[in-house]
């Protein structure tokens, strides 16, 4: 089967980034032909740091209004882009385009329909539903993003999506058209497990000191619970066997930062490239996963779930969404039920307390990714869902059977 992977990505080290390398790797290993096509042009493999609320603050109004109005780049770059599209699909001659969807694009999707060639869309999250809930700062015309998101399902054969609280939105839309939740994966030789005498060289290099660390990995946003997150911080400077280990950067850094004045075991380490978070991430006892619980659909697969659970942290995370589902309803993680300090407090204290439960929790949690949640394993389930949609393609192309006119005259008396 020959595949084009479309997608409208620039940022290499952007989570859904790793998505699409990783699933079009496994891909090739399972014997098909990838053929990656970035809409927008190459990679960039930089890191940078994201922009805080000051910064945002300092903008004049122009790229204020720019901001706001990002909506209509967004459509404009379709027409850009569909050249490229065309001409991707005519050079690669795909047998199906996997197109992972973003808010205001349809370029693949119109460049699919031109041609006649099948496409399954790649969903990593409701564009309508995030965009309304997490985008303050830009203005979407009522119902626009809807509608687009609704006439790219309905250019599909089918649509991948990360949870089932997000094909609980897509199916919402009523287009008819299958929607499949393909869980996130993780690369388990990525992630070795260094040894006790190693993890503590790494932490000391760092100026860790204490016997416990607990951690967070991701963009420091609203959404997941940074706000959270800076109260626990301070809740605990009073276990002077606990330090923090903090990766990432984005708008609420200055929160975390004051959290920080309060704690004076806080460790940040900047944005990181994924194979040195994964470094990181094995230097932390727990990693806290603190979700806002700000929507009814939490339709988040958390790539740092998995990535902490294959590192050997323990994760304490918010019950939302597919996360007891990936935790195993308690057996290979924490789960907290409220957004509550004392009762996120009292989980974490938990944990450490009792190191013999970290081990049994640990050891559960890999095997849990063994079983289920490797990009290998994801990659096996959208090949099966690829397989069948050109399955239902041929059967929708074979010309209807030969009637025998007589035949069914007299069967019509009859």
């Amino acid at each position: 089967m020959r595949v084009l992977y479309s997608h409208y990505l620039t940022e290499a080290h952007h989570p859904a980034a790793k998505m699409v390398q990783a699933i079009s790797e496994r891909l090739r290993t399972l014997g098909h032909e990838v053929i990656v096509h970035g809409s927008d042009g190459p990679w960039n493999t930089s890191i940078g740091e994201l922009s805080s609320n000051n910064a945002g603050k300092r903008k004049n109004f122009l790229s204020r209004l720019k901001t706001r109005l990002w909506f209509g780049r967004g459509i404009a770059t379709n027409f850009s882009s569909l050249k490229k599209d065309l001409a991707a699909v005519q050079a690669a001659r795909p047998d199906v385009i996997l197109c992972r969807s973003d808010p205001y694009r349809f370029s693949m999707h119109w460049a699919a329909r031109k041609l006649g060639v099948p496409l399954v869309t790649y969903v990593d999250a409701p564009a309508a539903y995030e965009c309304r809930g997490f985008s303050s700062d830009r203005w979407h015309p009522p119902g626009l993003l809807e509608a687009i998101e609704k006439w790219g399902l309905k250019q599909s054969r089918a649509a991948i999506t990360i949870s089932h609280p997000a094909k609980t939105i897509l199916d919402n839309y009523g287009t008819k058209v299958p929607v499949h939740a393909v869980s996130n994966g993780v690369e388990l030789s990525h992630f070795a497990i260094p040894s006790d005498e190693q993890i503590r060289e790494q932490r000391q290099k760092l100026g860790i000191t204490t016997p416990n660390v607990a951690g967070f990995l991701g963009t420091f946003q609203r959404f997941h619970g940074v706000a959270l997150l800076a109260d626990l911080i301070e809740a605990t400077t009073e276990r002077e066997d606990l330090s923090w280990l903090l990766i990432g950067s984005g708008p609420e850094l200055p929160r975390l930062k004051q959290a920080a004045q309060k704690n004076p075991r806080v460790i940040f380490t900047g944005r990181q490239a994924p194979e040195e978070a994964a470094k990181y991430l094995s230097l932390m006892d727990v990693m806290v996963a603190p979700h806002a619980r700000q929507l009814k659909h939490f339709y988040f697969c958390p790539l740092k779930i998995l990535e902490s659970m294959a590192a050997g942290a323990v994760c304490l995370a918010s019950d939302q969404g597919d996360i007891p589902l990936i935790l195993d309803h308690g057996d290979a993680g924490r789960l907290v039920s409220t957004n509550n300090l004392p009762d996120w407090k009292a989980g974490l204290y938990e944990l450490f307390d009792h190191p013999a439960m970290r081990t049994i929790i640990r050891q559960n949690a890999r095997r849990r990714l063994v079983e289920e949640y490797t990009w290998e394993a994801t990659a096996s389930r959208v090949a099966k869902i690829l397989e069948s949609t050109l399955t239902a393609e041929a059967i929708r192309s074979e010309p209807p059977p030969a009637v025998d006119l007589l035949e069914a005259k007299l069967w019509c008396v009859t």
